[in-house]
């Protein structure tokens, strides 16, 4: 008789033998009696069922003796292990253990899961006795994200299964900042366990990609980027820095982050919801500064770009001019490109109020400047240009300059710089040449710049440079060509930054010339 008793040796007493509830990944043991109840010394082969059981396929079984620890041997060389010899009226302990499979849990519709085994007789192979093992359920393994504190804290928040309807912790950011959410992975498994680490914008798709421009990275203690946690001992945690870098020009909301540790071994995880609220941000741009030359009785025109870089419209925007020679009787005034087609012409009206300029918004702005009759040559004026935004809620306005030097010479060469798209960096323009502003993802993406500096006076001018450099967050694309017969052209090698510039030896009256290069936006 195989039995659940240590002290009779009936058939059936305390069968099946159940095991208290075993965790995903874990181990089950069970306690079986051998008893012979013949009248002469036996050895009984302990047989496995193993065809016939309903533990998950990937479960292990193991027999030990008495202890749990010591194997269970094969003491007659049959092959089967055996309890070895036992008397008349003797019992053998036989320890079953079943090393379950991380990935499985659950109670089997109910039924738990069940294994048979066999002692059998080796004296009578005809004379056996089964005893069924039953685990009535296996409980499901786990991970628990939390914020701040380790789960054993009681300050602790996200505690339990996500992902929540609301966010655990709420922080605030400024466009192009940067906040730390500080995260524990707490392995709650009866194993130890690596987690892989993930970030969503969805709760219910952990694939959903954050808006353009957001990334998140996490960080291990030690400052190193990582993908997955180390291998965490059951029943402890880890410290993970979660780095969100909010782009320039994110718009003012609350953005949801659904951090995911997830085990690939059990194929469980937890969700946490999170998020990080965008503040209003009101800023203007106005560039750029510049110089030029005029003769007298002409006027200089000179082109600027007005953009709102922040992440919330401004209600209206003033503009004014001031000249430093104006009781000398030099005068200036701005115009809008009102048909906005990059170019000051007929159709441009004078303007000194812009209305609402939403986010992101660029306006071509021109400043007019006009010397008087008879100015002498060599005079210097100085135009400044200023734009004075207003937002509901601010205290104070918004103030942009621009400055404008322009002297009166015979000489008066003039330079314009305009912009392209380059999708792809094949060295072709995918929008017009203009100087007005426009979006770009970085990556494989260039940006085309065309300077073409044209000599309006009445003589020429000898030994004229056209001189830029790679902006900021760009790389130098290709080499650089310029449109006229004996121009030198300098620029800093490939993938690198530096100035670009291109000169020719004389610029008669009424001609230009072109410079044009590419750079990669990192």
């Amino acid at each position: 008789v195989v039995n659940g008793s240590a002290t009779s040796a009936a058939d059936g007493i305390n069968e099946p033998v159940v095991a208290t509830s075993a965790a995903q990944g874990g181990i089950a043991s069970f306690d079986n009696h051998v008893w012979n109840t013949g009248n002469q010394v036996d050895t009984f082969d302990i047989e496995i069922a193993e065809n016939d059981s309903s533990f998950p396929a990937s479960t292990v079984f193991r027999l030990y003796r008495a202890d749990g620890q010591t194997p269970l041997l094969d003491s007659n060389g049959n092959g089967l292990p055996d309890t070895g010899p036992l008397v008349p009226g003797g019992v053998f302990k036989v320890v079953l253990k079943a090393f379950l499979a991380a990935e499985i849990s659950g109670d089997n519709n109910g039924n738990g899961f069940a294994v048979t085994k066999l002692a059998r007789s080796t004296l009578d192979p005809t004379v056996f006795n089964p005893v069924t093992d039953l685990l009535p359920s296996i409980s499901p393994s786990g991970v628990d994200l939390t914020n701040s504190f380790a789960l054993s804290d009681p300050s602790a928040t996200g505690v339990g299964d996500g992902p929540e309807s609301q966010a655990v912790q709420v922080l605030g950011a400024s466009p192009g900042g940067i906040v730390e959410f500080v995260l524990y992975i707490n392995n709650t498994a009866q194993l130890p366990q690596s987690y892989v680490l993930s970030v969503s914008s969805a709760a219910n798709d952990v694939n959903a990609s954050l808006p353009a421009g957001w990334q998140v990275r996490f960080y291990d203690v030690s400052n190193n980027i990582i993908t997955h946690t180390p291998l965490i001992p059951a029943g402890t945690a880890v410290r993970v820095l979660a780095r969100v870098e909010v782009p320039g020009n994110a718009i003012e909301q609350q953005q949801s982050l659904f951090f995911r540790a997830w085990s690939p071994i059990g194929q469980y995880e937890d969700i946490k919801h999170d998020a990080i609220l965008v503040n209003s941000s009101y800023a203007l741009l106005l560039e750029p500064d510049q110089t030029g030359q005029v003769m007298s009785g002409n006027v200089k025109i000179y082109s600027h770009l007005l953009s709102n870089t922040g992440n919330s419209d401004i209600d209206s925007v003033s503009l004014s001019t001031s000249d430093t020679h104006a009781n000398e009787g030099w005068s200036s005034e701005v115009y809008h490109d009102s048909n906005g087609n990059g170019q000051f012409d007929t159709a441009d009206l004078p303007v000194t109020f812009l209305n609402t300029l939403i986010a992101g918004e660029s306006e071509v702005l021109y400043v007019k400047v006009t010397p008087p009759v008879g100015a002498i040559d060599g005079m210097l004026n100085t135009t400044t240009l200023t734009a004075l935004g207003s937002a509901a809620g601010l205290p104070q306005g918004m103030q942009q300059q621009a400055v404008d030097i322009t002297s009166v010479s015979d000489i008066d060469v003039s330079i314009t710089k305009q912009q392209a798209a380059d999708f792809g960096c094949d060295q072709i323009p995918d929008s017009p040449f203009s100087v007005a502003g426009f979006s770009l993802e970085p990556g494989n993406n260039c940006i085309l710049y065309r300077l073409t500096a044209t000599n309006n006076g009445i003589a020429s001018s000898f030994n004229v440079v056209i001189h830029d450099s790679t902006p900021n967050h760009t790389r130098f694309q290709s080499g650089a060509t310029c449109d006229s017969s004996g121009c030198v052209v300098q620029t800093p090698t490939v993938g690198s930054t530096g100035y670009v510039r291109a000169s020719v030896a004389e610029l008669v009256p009424g001609s230009s010339f072109s410079l044009q290069f590419a750079v990669r936006l990192d």
